[in-house]
């Protein structure tokens, strides 16, 4: 991410297991430093509210919820709902009942991989399929439910969700300079003070996780989103073979012949991030289902 001196007030944090800043412009230092607390705790909320390493998070009550009707709130709703939508439209490759295939896959940091990580058999991913499908489950606006034994996990909705509400949060505020980034997802309430757009750099892929790291295009933006998707942060070395960490739940491997990553341009961050992932479920064919979308995009091929 590329900032300004002078008037460019910054605020950087982790959650989500990913780097955070913010960027805020046209304002004085009092007001900045009141803002990024109120996105910060603004994120920190849905981490905690949607976290399936809590057991104390909405998600993890769902997840042991063994069959029964639960009650769910507005905004739980309406992501699950989110979650429909993207099943339906991804023709089953996207589905967050996946969500118990983290039992068997094992996706790592570029500085956790092992030249030969073991892949899962064949037999303990077809052992776990039955326990995938949002067919399987049902949604109304107060009530959610799912067989026993299933899991869902708001991987590839909740950091997007996140910005596009921490950008909801500065525009109530009356911010138009704003530009928030939760772990490459990007959001600008609008451009800089002076007229000109933010910058926003490309990591490219299989670099990132070095200790220099290489841009490999600047996009600008002045308002709505960017997204970023691929297998850079997250996969598993095998036989001198990449796995990319992005899942199809049809078959409950990862996606064969996706890109290295695919950006998108969108109005907001579901939406960017939405048509990234399904994108990449769509492997060889990705460029295809993205020019029907049209939205811009960028592309890096595998390596």
């Amino acid at each position: 991410m590329m900032s300004a001196d002078g008037v460019t007030h910054a605020f950087r944090f982790q959650a989500m297991a990913n780097p955070c800043e913010v960027l805020l412009e046209g304002c004085t230092a009092r007001q900045a430093h009141t803002l990024f607390t109120q996105l910060e705790q603004e994120v920190r909320r849905i981490e905690h509210k949607y976290s399936r390493y809590r057991e104390d998070s909405t998600l993890s009550l769902l997840n042991r919820s063994a069959g029964q009707i639960c009650a769910v709130d507005p905004e739980t709703w309406q992501l699950l709902k989110l979650a429909g939508v993207l099943w339906q439209h991804s023709a089953g490759r996207f589905d967050i009942s996946s969500g118990v295939l983290r039992k068997v896959w094992q996706f790592k940091s570029a500085q956790e991989q092992t030249a030969n990580t073991a892949i899962p058999h064949e037999q303990a991913i077809a052992a776990l399929m039955p326990f995938i499908g949002w067919e399987k489950t049902h949604l109304d606006e107060r009530h959610f439910q799912m067989r026993a034994g299933m899991q869902i996990d708001f991987g590839g909705i909740g950091k997007e969700y996140a910005a596009d509400r921490c950008a909801d949060i500065a525009r109530a505020a009356g911010y138009r300079h704003c530009l928030i980034n939760l772990g490459g997802d990007v959001v600008a309430t609008g451009g800089r003070v002076n007229g000109s757009t933010w910058q926003v750099g490309i990591e490219a892929t299989h670099t990132a996780n070095t200790a220099n790291p290489r841009i490999w295009r600047v996009l600008p933006l002045n308002a709505g989103a960017i997204a970023t998707s691929g297998d850079t942060h997250r996969y598993l070395l095998h036989a001198e073979k990449r796995y990319g960490h992005i899942l199809d739940a049809r078959t409950g491997w990862p996606v064969e012949n996706a890109p290295s990553s695919i950006t998108i341009a969108a109005p907001n961050a579901t939406e960017a991030g939405m048509i990234c992932t399904l994108a990449m479920l769509h492997g060889i064919d990705a460029e295809t289902f993205l020019h029907q979308q049209q939205r811009p995009y960028w592309i890096q091929p595998t390596a």
